[in-house]
């Protein structure tokens, strides 16, 4: 709720939700229901009512989806058709994720247009960092001008249930509603129920009931080194070329080097906890190293379980 000088005021309210279901041929479909509207003290509002379905490509390192919305808005005069096609990809950068998204819009008949917006969110212990910016091009009415825009958002946590936040930036007209475009800044306060570890935000939850792999398991087994540092070798393997990559090496191949007729070995930064892992023989699919359990996140991909005490 919002109070404007000349005891003026506004009330904005927004709810949404959605669920993954059951992998499809490598993707996972995603349903999405939305409903928002304002009300003024003159009386007059505005409201929207929405679906979306996606499909979506999990990897461990990057993915994409596709998919399509619609459904009615009230801009205070009348009532408008919505539909909207999108696509977009996702990448992991070290500590962060880059997302791109591509949206082709239709308000009514009179109104079309195609945006792209990209984000970037970042996390360094406490710190949760988002960046963003968004582009705007009119197809009809085809002299409207180019919009742009963009903004950041800031998350301090100082306990697992509370942050401290903080906002700013622009953001774009919705037409649908009849809203205008703007700057904003805000200040504020976050409550969580419980926050994740790192890992287990950055990388999907885990099973916690895994029992733990101990050194020595059949196919894999890992040495703890006083620098930190952990050797890790797998045998069994014939091949010509083998890589790992899991959370303690930032989704990052490492290539392994042979050490027997049939083992590989190499030496990485690992730290005590449970970790998730994935190996590639010859440059083929990324698979579950033999010897460990393994875990599908909600997205439908799989991993090993690693735990380092």
């Amino acid at each position: 709720m919002t109070r404007f000088p000349g005891d003026v005021w506004s009330v904005q309210g927004h709810i949404a939700g959605s669920t993954y279901l059951g992998p499809v041929r490598g993707f996972r479909p995603e349903l999405e229901g939305r409903l928002r509207g304002t009300r003024h003290e003159d009386g007059g509002g505005s409201s929207e009512f929405a679906g979306a379905a996606r499909l979506h490509r999990f990897g461990a390192v990057h993915g994409g989806w596709i998919g399509a919305n619609g459904g009615r808005s009230w801009d205070g005069f009348e009532w408008r058709g919505t539909l909207a096609v999108e696509a977009g990809g996702w990448a992991r950068l070290g500590p962060g994720t880059l997302s791109l998204a591509l949206t082709g819009s239709r308000v009514n008949d009179d109104l079309r247009f195609a945006e792209a917006e990209s984000a970037f969110r970042m996390e360094r212990g406490p710190l949760e960092v988002v960046a963003y910016g968004g582009l705007r091009h009119w197809f009809r009415p085809d002299d409207a001008a180019a919009e742009g825009w963009g903004g950041a958002s800031i998350a301090w946590w100082i306990h697992d249930r509370l942050a401290l936040t903080a906002a700013g930036g622009a953001y774009p007209a919705d037409y649908a509603q009849g809203l205008p475009s703007g700057t904003f800044g805000s200040l504020g306060v976050r409550v969580s129920t419980g926050r994740l570890s790192r890992a287990r935000r950055i990388n999907e939850p885990l099973d916690l009931l895994l029992p733990p792999v101990r050194p020595g398991a059949p196919g894999l087994a890992f040495e703890r080194l006083d620098n930190g540092s952990a050797r890790i070798t797998l045998g069994g393997l014939d091949a010509a070329a083998v890589e790992l990559m899991g959370d303690f090496t930032g989704w990052e191949p490492i290539a392994l080097v042979r050490s027997g007729q049939r083992e590989w070995t190499a030496t990485v930064p690992i730290p005590a906890g449970i970790h998730r892992v994935n190996l590639r023989v010859d440059g083929g699919q990324w698979i579950v190293p033999p010897g460990l359990p393994s875990s599908t996140d909600e997205f439908g991909g799989a991993a090993g379980i690693l735990i380092v005490e």
